[in-house]
């Protein structure tokens, strides 16, 4: 039951296996060896050495497990999380106001546990076989939706150390961080784009991160109006159920008791059911099928089918294809692009 390497060299060697020794762990339930942790410390600043894909591998398989959150958090404890993210040393002891009962290091890390314990168990919100499915889906080769929501909660607020002000014009000092949430969206985009996550995923993640407090302004209507519920859905489309979970876990985060949670929770649970509601009388209708491709456009079956579809889909999201006709053309332009 303890996980230890193989040889003294073995993190040296090849510092991807720091990431490694975390996955197995959650896989695997195993637990450390008493020599391990200093080793995982030693060797991660050798992350930065290793190729962005090959890192992006292991963390989006670590994140996409259950109980990511104690992953995440060990990583943390032994060094590797600022070695692999060196922009998380400064949230160390970054005051967040009075709301906020922890720093901004600690807030984040729970955030991130608590986004993984909610995917882990949807049992009390509605539709949970759905969520789990909804979940589980890829964006790409290995990086669910599931693991996407993870890493977002984790850095959902990355903007903040650079929009923090202190508003003194009540009298007494308020922090404030204007606009935290646009920026940090900018940022995890980035963050994405350096570990070679592709652009759907990472479109995804900005406008997660960028909508994370819509969730709480709408809990704190009275009450949220249909319209404004039905506006949200709109602008965060597939990813409302992520959105949703983001929010939770992020006003979970704040402190031992958050004021806000219950009316947050309930708004989220009313969302939730609307946004399975509107799938279902309403299901989205691709473009294109892979039968178009291969009786249309001439492809012949195989992996090629899936790789055009999803051409065609981040097209269509990013407004480039509109219809029918404009998703054969591109596609037929892709083939003859090879």
């Amino acid at each position: 039951g303890l996980l230890r390497p193989c040889s003294p060299n073995a993190l040296a060697e090849d510092p991807v296996r720091v990431l490694r020794a975390y996955r197995f762990a959650a896989a695997l339930g195993l637990a450390f060896a008493p020599e391990l942790p200093p080793l995982l410390a030693r060797a991660a600043p050798g992350l930065r050495n290793v190729s962005p894909e090959r890192v992006r591998t292991e963390l989006f398989a670590v994140l996409g497990l259950p109980g990511a959150g104690a992953s995440l958090r060990g990583m943390a404890e032994d060094g590797v999380l600022g070695a692999l993210f060196p922009v998380v040393e400064g949230w160390r002891g970054l005051d967040q106001g009075t709301y906020h009962a922890h720093d901004l290091w600690e807030h984040s890390l729970r955030a991130a546990e608590t986004a993984a314990a909610l995917a882990d168990v949807q049992g009390s919100l509605p539709r949970p076989e759905a969520l789990t499915r909804h979940l589980g889906e890829e964006w790409e080769e290995g990086v669910t939706r599931r693991a996407l929501l993870v890493f977002v909660a984790l850095f959902h607020d990355v903007g903040k150390p650079e929009t923090a002000t202190t508003d003194t014009s009540g009298g007494g000092e308020r922090r404030r961080f204007l606009g935290h949430e646009v920026r940090g969206g900018v940022r995890v985009r980035r963050l994405l784009a350096d570990l070679r996550v592709g652009r759907r995923a990472a479109s995804a993640a900005q406008r997660l991160t960028a909508a994370h407090l819509r969730l709480f302004q709408l809990s704190d209507q009275a009450p949220p109006t249909r319209r404004a519920r039905l506006r949200y859905l709109k602008d965060l489309g597939r990813e409302v159920p992520e959105a949703v979970l983001l929010s939770l876990a992020d006003e979970a985060a704040t402190g031992p008791a958050p004021r806000c949670l219950a009316a947050v929770r309930r708004t989220a649970e009313e969302v939730l059911e609307l946004f399975w509601e509107q799938s279902e009388a309403c299901p989205v209708e691709p473009l294109l099928r892979g039968r178009d491709l291969v009786g249309k456009v001439g492809v012949d079956p195989g992996p090629r089918v899936g790789e055009l579809l999803r051409a065609v889909e981040e097209a269509e999201r990013s407004g480039a294809v509109r219809t029918r006709r404009q998703a054969l053309a591109l596609a037929r332009r892709l083939v003859r692009e090879g």
